[in-house]
């Protein structure tokens, strides 16, 4: 140590002495400035005008000065942008152009605020190891807390030392806590969406969504297939919902020929005529028929079974058995008697009744369905241009109440919805119609699309594997639906009654846009923007608020400790003179203070080695 360097080879006694010490003594204070000489006189010291930086802590007050400008401007993006679009962030230049968002400024900023922050707080706690070893000490401590002030490992290994009760613990938790600097900061910017609406709007920009009160079918371009008259486009659109229905497509992959010019529209409260259906289970049984003694599924209150009538040729000749079909749809324009839905088809304006029975992987399954005409209210109806995304919103729709449906002498449909309804910006009273024309034309489509079984196979074949071999897709439609079903039920067990509610509630979504699309009528929405904006969540700037203050309140606590002892902080230069065997030492210099030893480092030269004089492995100069 400077205290304890002289010229020339210390006695062989003092070595001695010094080698059997059980404590590691450090004269960090000595009576003088300066290191004797053998001959008891002092050097002349020379004066110098040079500020000295490290007794003075002047790195250490600039560091955290910077901080504290660079805490400032954090705290200012913070406030200054709060609430603030992100669009306004890419306009302010220069700063935009430095940094493409707010987070990416904000990162850099407290980055180096973190940097200026550690390096104050690494030169407090490298000063507590020479203020510890005043006083005697295991070199192990000395050892552990010059180890904290150079990272976070170090400063782990010191709290789960047996010297961890003292107050440079308290600068290792600070040390560690400012790894959590950055997921906070992260946290503080948040980027959300709001939608902005825009209440005076134009005319010619009004949010449009198509609505009808009544089918009416006329003139000559709908000439319809099967003798229908509500025309092509409702068939493909069945159609079209069969196979959407099949993919799994979300239920509104038929959209509405809206208007919405807008990144957000929304409607509320409006009701319009449409299609809904309802699906239930039904009974299953097996009995052995009473002509042909085939054990073959009947359900009692679909009123459908498995049998079919399958001709083949033998020997030349046509011969008729009865087989088995693996899936069986039968479409009526009426409820069968014993059905679950008896008692609502009194009143229900039905379009079709679905019956439907199934065998898969051992089992008999049956279910029924209804399809019919209903007047949807629905609070709200939404389209979300920028993320392609459609709300149907809630909905309820009247058609339970013997008062909601009449017919006419005409045979015409009337249901009754909510008092009243907005059409085209009027108000009107809510009654939808459905003329016999237009009613019947719909069932024309959709009992020949729905009456249709699964290629039929004999009664003695039992093996699944076998029965979906022999799918030939000479009947597409039905083929889809048995297809569909089977691998829903092999991976989520899926029963037919939701395979075929899924079905009927796609093309009853489909139709009802069909219908609506070519209706003319509108009910008018609101338009508004869709805009991204920045959220500061300032809670989270408290966290580096603590963080920073207590950095300071610690490096000013241990500089106040040690303004009487001289000021070496972490620096490695005085444990290595200490293992010099002699240091030059000239005139004026003083290396008590950091300074005069980085002064005399600059021009010394050591070496490791062992001169067989005593005292072992030891650096030397020269």
């Amino acid at each position: 140590m400077p205290g304890s360097i002289a010229r020339g080879r210390p006695a062989e006694e003092d070595f001695s002495q010094q080698a059997h010490q059980s404590a590691f003594l450090l004269n960090v204070n000595p009576p003088a400035p300066y290191p004797f000489y053998d001959d008891g006189q002092t050097p002349q010291l020379k004066p110098s005008n040079s500020i000295d930086f490290h007794s003075l802590w002047i790195w250490e007050i600039l560091s955290f000065s910077a901080g504290g400008i660079l805490y400032g401007i954090f705290f200012y993006l913070l406030f200054r942008y709060d609430g603030q679009l992100v669009s306004q962030w890419e306009q302010n230049s220069p700063i935009s152009g430095l940094f493409r968002t707010l987070q990416s400024a904000v990162s850099l900023i407290t980055t180096i605020m973190k940097a200026a922050m550690l390096l104050p707080l690494a030169s407090a706690m490298g000063q507590l190891k020479w203020h510890y070893a005043r006083h005697p000490s295991r070199l192990k401590d000395i050892e552990l807390i010059d180890g904290a002030s150079r990272g976070n490992l170090g400063a782990v290994r010191l709290l789960f030392s047996r010297s961890a009760i003292h107050s440079t613990s308290i600068g290792c938790l600070i040390i560690i806590s400012a790894v959590l600097l950055g997921p906070f900061i992260q946290n503080t910017v948040q980027v959300r969406t709001q939608i902005f609406s825009d209440e005076a709007l134009p005319p010619d920009t009004v949010p449009l969504l198509p609505v009808t009160k009544e089918i009416v079918t006329s003139g000559p371009d709908l000439a319809p297939p099967n003798g229908s008259s509500i025309g092509l486009s409702m068939f493909s659109s069945i159609q079209a919902a069969w196979a959407a229905a099949a993919s799994s497509v979300d239920f509104q992959g038929s959209r509405l020929t809206h208007k919405c010019p807008f990144d957000f529209c929304e409607w509320t409260n409006f009701t319009t005529l449409g299609v809904a259906s309802q699906c239930r289970a039904a009974d299953v049984a097996t009995p052995r028929h009473p002509t042909t003694g085939v054990l073959y599924a009947f359900s009692n209150e679909a009123d459908v079974d498995n049998l079919t009538n399958a001709t083949r040729l033998s020997d030349g000749t046509v011969v008729v058995n009865e087989w088995l079909t693996r899936l069986r749809l039968l479409a009526r324009e009426t409820i069968p008697e014993r059905s679950g839905y008896a008692e609502l088809g009194k009143t229900l304006p039905l379009i079709l009744h679905l019956s439907a029975l199934g065998y898969y992987n051992g089992s008999y399954q049956a279910t029924e369905c209804v399809l019919y005409w209903a007047a949807l209210h629905y609070e709200w109806y939404t389209l979300n241009i920028t993320a392609g995304g459609v709300d149907r919103g809630r909905w309820r729709e009247f058609h339970k109440t013997s008062s909601n449906v009449s017919r006419d002498a005409d045979e015409v449909i009337s249901i009754d919805g909510v008092d009243f309804c907005r059409f085209n910006a009027s108000v009107e009273a809510c009654k939808f119609t459905v003329d016999p024309a237009s009613h019947q034309g719909v069932r024309g489509l959709l009992v020949p699309f729905l009456n249709d079984d699964s290629v039929a196979y004999p009664r003695e074949m039992t093996n699944d594997m076998a029965e979906l071999r022999a799918l030939d897709f000479s009947k597409p439609r039905i083929e889809l639906f048995y297809g569909d079903w089977t691998d829903r039920v092999f991976e989520m067990e899926d029963t037919l009654t939701n395979q075929t509610g899924r079905f009927m509630k796609m093309m009853a979504v489909y139709m009802t846009n069909n219908i609506r699309s070519n209706s003319g009528r509108y009910v008018f929405g609101r338009g508004a923007s869709v805009n991204a904006y920045f959220a500061i969540n300032k809670r989270y700037a408290a966290y580096p608020t603590v963080i920073f203050a207590a950095s300071i309140l610690f490096v000013s606590v241990t500089a106040w400790r040690a303004r009487r002892e001289r000021i070496w902080k972490n620096s490695a230069l005085a444990l290595l003179f200490n293992g010099l065997e002699q240091a030059p030492i000239e005139d004026g210099e003083n290396f008590g203070t950091l300074a005069g030893m980085e002064s005399v480092a600059e021009r010394m030269v050591v070496r490791l080695d062992d001169e067989g004089d005593g005292l072992g492995l030891k650096l030397r100069t020269g």
